[in-house]
């Protein structure tokens, strides 16, 4: 039966945090392969990503301030049609308004991408597995009073027939040199 359990689930110690740290983005059209651990999808875990041509890394890394950025994905089931599919949702925030990251925050949000996110806790998630994700709305912004944000706050998301991947690779080397903030 392919729908059969295989463990339980115990309380642990409190020792999480939320929260994430760095993003991985690379564009859809650049990834031309996907591995998984002994090559099984319900392993749960990508073991690396292949790149079209010459290209040997198309990530490109941002670093998200304290408590700024965050992803959810969500479970949604239909008792009804049989079906059920993941909502993936990843905020991210870029502080100070700088021609620069308005420059770049365009580029990436026309296009369809891949994300590896480095939590908190220092696990690594990979996003957009099957049909990638994709910049739905964004503000970008002074601020009215001193220690207000004056940056970007942009949210990409997506639907998978499946729940995210953990990434198990090596955290890739950036591709190109970062835009400070």
């Amino acid at each position: 039966m392919p729908c059969a359990l295989t463990t339980g689930y115990r309380l642990g110690c409190r020792e999480s945090v939320g929260g994430i740290k760095t993003i991985y983005f690379a564009e859809a059209s650049t990834i031309t392969g996907i591995g998984f651990s002994a090559g099984n999808r319900n392993s749960g875990i990508v073991t690396g990503v292949s790149f079209s041509g010459a290209l040997v890394s198309g990530w490109f890394r941002y670093d998200m301030p304290k408590a700024g950025a965050q992803f959810t994905e969500t479970m949604t089931g239909s008792q009804e049609n049989g079906t059920i599919f993941y909502a993936v949702t990843l905020q991210i925030i870029l502080n100070r308004l700088k021609t620069l990251v308005r420059n770049e925050l365009r580029l990436l949000s026309q296009g369809r991408v891949y994300a590896i996110v480095t939590d908190r806790t220092g696990t690594n998630w990979f996003l957009g597995a099957n049909n990638q994700l994709e910049a739905t709305t964004g503000t970008h912004g002074t601020g009215a009073a001193m220690g207000d944000r004056n940056g970007y706050d942009v949210t990409f998301a997506g639907m998978e027939e499946e729940p995210m991947f953990e990434w198990s690779g090596s955290i890739p080397a950036a591709s190109a040199q970062l835009i400070g903030g």
